[in-house]
């Protein structure tokens, strides 16, 4: 991929191993050949975290969602009316809101499928004339849905984004220090039991107190480590903040930092 990459190639890398997945994915990030070239790319996971899929960029999340979903996202980021991609020309609507969905965007969107093609033949054969995706609906939201099909016939199915995708927690990590005899440092990551791969990045430029509210390019000097246990010698006074990754065998991963203050 390093050399495809260096080609201007296109590519697809498959591997059962996330372990392989995470090293190749810093690998091509280390030395910034990627962001240079000016390309882009994704890994597909099974599993996502519920706080990466809130943190993803809007219309990212937006075609993650309608693409995993069957359909194909909305060309048009402005002007859309709401409609954000279709599925076998039924439109969809996706939020990545972290509030619950309300009865005025279940509304708004009834209103948008109204413009649609199939609108009147769906109601008619008593299909749903959209869908709309989200993390959680409320009360009122379901009571519009109800109301809808129940006075108009107009149905429109909710999806839950915990059904198009497997979500899961992040792993949870911290860092514990302690000098050596020889004056180097021993850095020990307390993390869960289904950790695949940690790496380290021990000149992390976010201090532990700004962290995660900020965050920094990972630069790792360590890609591959089983046991989570590193030792380094650090070659300058001052404070140092050190950066551990990790990732579990769900591909999911989390990060922690730790300071310490060598005189």
């Amino acid at each position: 991929m390093i050399v495809a990459v260096r080609k201007n190639r296109q590519f697809i890398g498959i591997d059962s191993s996330i372990a392989a997945i995470d090293v190749t994915d810093k690998r091509l990030n280390a030395d910034g050949l990627y962001s240079r070239k000016g390309m882009h790319y994704e890994i597909e996971k099974y599993y996502y975290s519920e706080e990466e899929l809130k943190e993803m960029d809007p219309f990212e999340f937006e075609s993650l969602m309608i693409r995993k979903f069957g359909g194909k996202p909305n060309t048009k980021k402005t002007g859309d009316y709401g409609i954000d991609g279709f599925k076998d020309g039924i439109p969809i609507q996706v939020k990545r809101w972290k509030n619950k969905i309300g009865r005025v965007e279940i509304q708004k969107f009834s209103g948008a499928c109204q413009s649609t093609r199939l609108y009147n033949a769906r109601i008619k054969e008593k299909l749903p004339v959209g869908y709309f995706i989200a993390f959680e609906f409320a009360k009122e939201a379901v009571g519009e849905l109800a109301r809808l099909e129940r006075e108009n016939g107009v149905i429109i199915e909710k999806v839950l984004v915990s059904e198009i995708v497997p979500v899961a927690k992040r792993p949870i990590v911290s860092i514990e220090s302690k000098q050596l005899e020889d004056g180097r440092y021993e850095f020990r990551a307390i993390s869960d039991d289904n950790i695949i791969n940690y790496s380290w990045d021990f000149n992390y430029p976010i201090p532990p107190h700004k962290h995660p509210q900020e965050t920094a390019d990972f630069k790792p000097s360590v890609l591959y480590d089983k046991k989570g246990v590193r030792t380094h010698n650090f070659a300058t006074t001052g404070t140092h903040n050190i950066a551990v990754k990790v990732v579990d065998d769900k591909c999911l991963e989390n990060i922690s930092v730790h300071s310490i203050t060598i005189f």
